[in-house]
């Protein structure tokens, strides 16, 4: 079982993952309609994520 902070640890990582990611998808130029569509609902994906992930984190330490 991993301790509390060793859990704190590995959701800011994947939170800066996230974010990383979102950061590509919007930079990335769509070629065509369905690629645009398929990145629009990846992205709120990740936008869903990244907002549970710092709804988290932000509850357990309140500066980051």
């Amino acid at each position: 079982m991993i301790s509390k902070n060793e859990l704190i640890a590995q959701l800011r990582g994947r939170r800066r993952s996230v974010e990383a990611e979102i950061k590509r998808v919007q930079a990335e130029t769509p070629i065509d309609a369905t690629r645009a569509a398929t990145n629009d609902g990846y992205l709120m994906a990740l936008e869903v994520e990244a907002a549970f992930l710092a709804g988290i984190l932000d509850k357990e330490n309140p500066k980051g």
